[in-house]
């Protein structure tokens, strides 16, 4: 397997060994809908059909969904993505895979969004918008759901209504660089004004990463002594802050990733795997302090570090996980990693995974 393909494989598997021996469960419309489990065959294949499609192999991708799909027939994420594929054959042929997997889920997002982007390929504007607003009427958080529906409006000619979406997304997520690009992009056109100028500066900002996330419990000032101390190189200083600050050992070890400080992160995710190997933060810190400052053994070794029934990475180490991802894999991979987030991809039981829809 290559190296690429070790790092999708131990991203997904890992999310799906962390997670409890229970049935995902998804909020649709105010109301729990449970997910279903299946065999491990299914969700191996899936994974090697994610990693084969970044690679290229779009025709081994669908080999390995459909072999997935014998083995799990109601899965509604491995249809969608079928669908997905089929797209490059024209729209019947994948309209059959996504009316699939509306039978099985039509409340699954992800499946909606899929359509609309197939559709758009295919030069489908009103099924686009059809299935565009649907995505965004069942998960109106999913900032991608809210990005592929300001396109479509902006395909449609309304850019008065894609601004307004876009704008309520930065202010949701204003630390989404796809959302503020996407705003600047949309209003590069107008007439020169400050909000091209200051989506800009947010792009850019958030390019070069000069305001990391505020650790949790803690207000800015406090945040600043904690990255100054990194800065500096203080690592027991900012260790001491980040006690009393409530800031975990693992998410200290992330936010010297992100302040660029690679030696530093990867010293403060050591001590924490020494003392606990299922830490998914601090694991995430020594996998992207490789990417950031190593090679690609450095980036294999910290790889395997990762323990058995690992503690899923919060929010932050999630961010940084998909973003190695993207860099190293690609967008397949890292789509599927923000879909095992939302329990689109659910997680697996020691001894019965669940599906990965």
């Amino acid at each position: 397997m290559t190296r690429p393909a070790t790092l999708a494989m131990v991203a997904l598997l890992a999310w799906s060994c962390a997670s409890p021996a229970q049935p995902v469960v998804r909020v649709v419309d105010g109301r729990e809908v449970p997910g279903r489990f299946v065999d491990v065959p299914a969700y191996a294949l899936y994974v090697r059909g994610v990693v084969l499609e970044e690679r290229g192999d779009l025709a081994g991708a669908e080999d390995a969904y459909r072999r997935a799909l014998q083995h799990d027939p109601r899965s509604a994420h491995i249809l969608s993505r079928l669908g997905a594929l089929a797209c490059r054959h024209g729209w019947a042929s994948a309209e059959r895979a996504f009316q699939a997997a509306a039978e099985v889920d039509p409340h699954y997002e992800l499946l909606w969004r899929m359509r609309a982007r197939c559709a758009l390929r295919q030069g489908r504007l009103q099924a686009a918008a059809q299935s565009a607003e649907l995505a965004f009427r069942l998960d109106p958080d999913q900032p991608d759901a809210t990005l592929l529906l300001a396109r479509v409006r902006e395909e449609q000619q309304r850019s008065d209504e894609a601004q307004r979406l876009l704008e309520a997304l930065v202010v949701r997520s204003p630390d989404s660089l796809e959302a503020w690009q996407a705003l600047r992009e949309l209003v590069r056109t107008q007439p020169p004004g400050a909000l091209f100028a200051y989506a800009d500066r947010q792009v850019r900002r958030l390019l070069h990463r000069e305001q990391p996330p505020t650790p949790r419990n803690s207000g800015p000032s406090a945040a600043a002594r904690v990255d100054d101390a990194l800065w500096a190189g203080r690592l027991s200083t900012a260790r001491h802050l980040a006690t009393s600050l409530g800031v975990s050992p693992g998410e200290l070890a992330l936010r010297a990733v992100l302040l660029g400080r690679a030696e530093l992160a990867r010293e403060q995710a050591e001590l924490v795997l020494s003392a606990d190997p299922t830490d998914g933060d601090a694991w995430v810190a020594l996998v992207a302090a490789a990417d950031l400052g190593g090679g690609e053994d450095d980036v294999e070794r910290a790889l395997r570090r990762l323990g058995a029934r690992p503690i899923p990475p919060g929010p932050l180490g999630a961010r940084l996980l998909g973003e190695v991802l993207d860099r190293r894999v690609g967008e397949n991979a890292a789509e599927a990693w923000k879909a095992a987030q939302r329990g689109s991809s659910p997680p697996a039981a020691e001894s019965q995974p669940a599906s990965p829809d």
